[in-house]
């Protein structure tokens, strides 16, 4: 299939773009590179520089790829810095949405795969969710693709050639993390790479933020799942999109980990102890948060291969380098 994936620079879409190309894909990428990026994997697809609010030339790539289908990963991907630049947050995720529907409209591509996120749920859930638990976002960022999701929905409802999937992505971890990403590696983004990092390195601490949540250790359970399972859950949505509807489908591993047991998934696969240190509660943070992932495996025949905490942790890198002791 010929297909334009949307921030293909960052985390997920620079392993994305070389996993459907090395599958036999034609695939083209672009990017508004607003992150100082330090590296970029090397690989089959070329990345051009374009903001996907610019809509003609979203649309005139659509037009000389011969597009057959979007994957639209491009946003504010943190929700902290959502706090810090709300109108930023909602102008890229929201219009950038709306301007990437036109453009395919423009140019006759009627397929799209949106990268969603779980914190369209909000901090008032509890436990497992399924796609019709009630929305209610907390976040600049939550809120943003709960409205993309939206902006989606009410294009198709106007244009029933158009089919799209949107595939709530919970804690996706592994594979190439820290700068390669373009994002600040914190434990407030990234848990699997500080905590293995903190265990390397002297100067960088995992911040654990509360010790008294109601879960068995003290602090926040969260669904991690692997960027491999992630990837093959875009590549089976591309094929099963149909026409005049939109399919919400939550992908993670079903499985919920705490803070404590990442840290310590990341001490076993580096041998050493991690430097941790307490700090506060994050503004709108659930107690505890897993996916039921009943749908994705009805429609997408979808089922994580790969995302128990020992493969996630053994398959975090630095740059091209694993994450594993030097001496």
């Amino acid at each position: 299939m010929r297909v334009l994936v949307t921030g293909g620079a960052g985390y997920i879409g620079s392993y994305l773009t070389q996993i459907l190309a090395d599958i036999g894909h034609n695939v083209v990428s672009i990017d508004s590179l607003r992150r100082p990026l330090s590296r970029h994997l090397p690989g089959p697809v070329a990345t051009r520089k374009i903001d996907v609010r610019d809509t003609a030339a979203v649309r005139g790539l659509m037009l000389e790829h011969q597009t057959e289908c979007v994957i639209h990963l491009a946003a504010v991907t943190f929700p902290s810095e959502s706090f810090r630049e709300p109108a930023e947050c909602k102008s890229i995720n929201v219009g950038g949405t709306d301007s990437v529907l036109q453009a395919m409209l423009q140019a006759g591509v009627d397929r799209l795969v949106f990268a969603s996120s779980c914190a369209v749920y909000g901090s008032s859930v509890s436990g497992a969710v399924d796609e019709s638990t009630p929305i209610a976002p907390v976040s600049p960022y939550g809120e943003s693709k709960q409205a993309a999701e939206q902006v989606i929905r009410d294009v198709i409802s106007a244009n029933v050639e158009v089919g799209a999937f949107a595939l709530r992505f919970f804690n996706v971890a592994g594979g190439p993390c820290g700068p390669a990403d373009g994002g600040p590696l914190t434990a407030a983004s990234r848990l699997f790479p500080v905590a293995i990092r903190s265990s390397l390195e002297s100067d960088t601490i995992v911040t654990i933020h509360g010790d008294n949540w109601p879960t068995p250790d003290g602090t926040c359970v969260r669904d991690f799942v692997h960027i491999d399972d992630v990837c093959n859950g875009i590549e089976a949505a591309m094929s099963r999109i149909s026409p005049g509807g939109l399919e919400t489908v939550n992908l993670g591993s079903g499985t919920g980990h705490s803070v404590l047991q990442v840290i310590q998934s990341a001490e076993q696969a580096t041998g050493r102890p991690a430097q941790t240190m307490y700090g506060p509660r994050l503004s709108g943070d659930p107690a505890a948060i897993t996916a039921d992932i009943g749908r994705a495996g009805q429609l997408l025949d979808w089922r994580p291969q790969t995302s128990s905490m020992s493969e996630i942790a053994a398959t975090v890198r630095f740059g091209d380098e694993l994450a594993t002791p030097s001496d």
